[in-house]
Parts: C-alpha cells; sequence; structure tokens
C-alpha cells in the first residue's frame, strides 16, 4: 500500500499555479484555475484524479503535511488484512528532585 501526495505549486513565468499529486512513479498535475473548492477539496480532487489513472479504488484519508501538501492513504475494505503498528508511549521524564 502506497500513501498519495500532493503539493501545491505555485505560478511560474510560463506555468499557472497547480496541484500535483504523486504516488510511486505516478503522477497527475492539475491547473488550480480548473479547481474551485477549498485547498484541502482541491488536494484531494488531484488525489481522485490519480486513482483513476492508477485504477485504484476505495476510501481515502487526508492528513495536513504543511500548509501546502497534503497526504492520502487508502482504507482498507473490512476483512482486508493489512499492517497496523502500535507506537509505545514516550518515557516519562524523571524529577531532578
Amino acid at each position: 500500500m502506497q500513501a498519495i501526495t500532493t503539493k501545491f505549486l505555485p505560478w511560474t513565468n510560463t506555468l499557472p499555479s497547480r496541484i500535483r499529486a504523486k504516488c510511486g512513479k505516478n503522477t497527475t498535475t492539475i491547473s488550480t484555475s480548473l479547481l474551485n473548492g477549498t485547498d484541502m477539496f482541491n488536494h484531494a480532487y488531484v488525489a481522485r484524479k490519480l486513482c483513476e489513472k492508477m485504477r485504484v479504488s476505495g476510501t481515502l484519508v487526508c492528513a495536513a503535511l504543511d500548509e501546502n501538501s497534503f497526504a492520502f492513504v487508502f482504507v482498507p475494505e473490512s476483512g482486508e488484512k493489512f499492517n497496523t503498528f502500535e507506537v509505545p508511549p514516550l518515557p516519562k521524564k524523571k524529577d531532578k528532585n
């Protein structure tokens, strides 16, 4: 299972502002002038277009990486096996007293 990352690309002298979605070697880029939603929904739209290009489907969960980038991961269908990792709690700091 791979994550899809999206990134806002500002305009240049020759290109309008756009959003690029990447997953491994697969990419899709769409001009923001063609989009009319909020930032997260625009990023989700471009991620969905990449899914269509890769011929994969499922439910995506989104997380912000920074103010211009998002990550999307698939939520497995019920009954599908997937890896989970438990993160141990941080050790408590010892008092200096």
